[in-house]
């Protein structure tokens, strides 16, 4: 028996203090030292101990830092929590395709080239007048929106998925959380805006609830169930937002929420990378499957605004 010392990813709260106690104990390793700030796991176990304890540490979302060492930080976890620079170098890191955020950088590359492809069909599409639908000017811009909330909800979901096999709870109940909330609000408001506060309501909250369970559970039932109360109560508060400002600016406010939830879609992306460390690149899947489910997400948002039932109060 002696010291051995490691630095982890994932370390964000007591219960994942305790997770790692446990695992401990099943390869036979006591517990020294637990550090959440550094990482830092102090243990004192046999040499031919260590690879099954990492081993069993990684499997349940405590991946080693890639150039950890003793007394201090990996370099790419330098510096003081929520210091802005360091996001703005993941930002930049993604937008150049830098080493390490392959992943990232690849779904942000399909997401601009959707969001490009979006752009010059949706106008040419309500130009040519196809099928002569009924629909009032007004509600043009909500039925883009459809189309470019699926994008977003789905992008950050392929970036979440990549994680499913090293994901802790925390971070799991975190990602639950954020894609429920944000999937929620926005297709609540969305169909609450055309359709009422009712359909707006059901629909916000299945979205929101299939989004964040989709997420969630890649952690186990807490992240499932954060999933779930996130899109229960964002579904509902979505469409009643969007009955109450019907005739208050209603399209400005939801342009700014558009813009709101991307900076939160964007943090949470941040978030995983460096609570849980890299992903793996082949987690990006390709262009056609990411265009695909989000042309059906939209279509389906859109048919629902279209031609589903209608509420007392509406925008167009």
């Amino acid at each position: 028996m002696k010291e051995q010392r490691v630095y982890l990813e994932g370390i964000t709260c007591g219960s994942c203090e305790k997770a790692i106690r446990r695992i401990a104990m099943r390869y036979r390793a006591d517990v020294r030292e637990i550090d959440a700030k550094s990482g830092l796991l102090r243990v004192e176990c046999g040499d031919d101990a260590l690879p099954g304890l990492m081993k069993g540490l990684a499997d349940n979302g405590y991946q080693e830092k890639s150039a950890g060492t003793a007394g201090a930080e990996a370099p790419d976890t330098a510096g003081a929590r929520g210091n802005p620079e360091r996001a703005l170098k993941y930002a930049s890191s993604v937008l150049s395709g830098a080493r390490g955020v392959e992943l990232e950088a690849g779904i942000f590359r399909q997401f601009l080239a959707a969001a490009g492809l979006l752009a010059i069909a949706f106008p040419a599409f309500f130009a040519s007048g196809y099928g002569g639908i009924a629909i009032a000017t007004e509600a043009a811009p909500l039925i883009l929106l459809s189309f470019a909330c699926s994008m977003m909800i789905l992008a950050s979901y392929r970036h979440m998925s990549a994680y499913r096999r090293q994901i802790a709870c925390m971070n799991g109940m975190m990602a639950g959380m954020t894609l429920g909330m944000v999937c929620g609000f926005l297709v609540g408001a969305l169909i609450g805006a055309t359709n009422g506060m009712f359909i707006g309501s059901v629909a916000g909250t299945a979205a929101g609830m299939i989004a964040g369970v989709a997420a969630g559970r890649f952690s186990g039932i807490m992240g499932a169930m954060e999933g779930m109360m996130a899109g229960l109560m964002s579904g509902t508060m979505g469409a009643m937002l969007s009955v109450m400002m019907i005739y208050d600016n209603l399209l400005a406010f939801i342009g700014l929420l558009f813009g709101v939830s991307l900076i939160i879609l964007g943090a949470l992306s941040y978030m995983m990378h460096r609570e849980a460390g890299q992903a793996p690149a082949r987690g990006s899947g390709t262009f056609l499957t990411y265009a695909f489910w989000s042309l059906a997400f939209g279509l389906l948002l859109a048919f629902l605004m279209l031609f589903g039932p209608k509420g007392p109060i509406t925008y167009p």
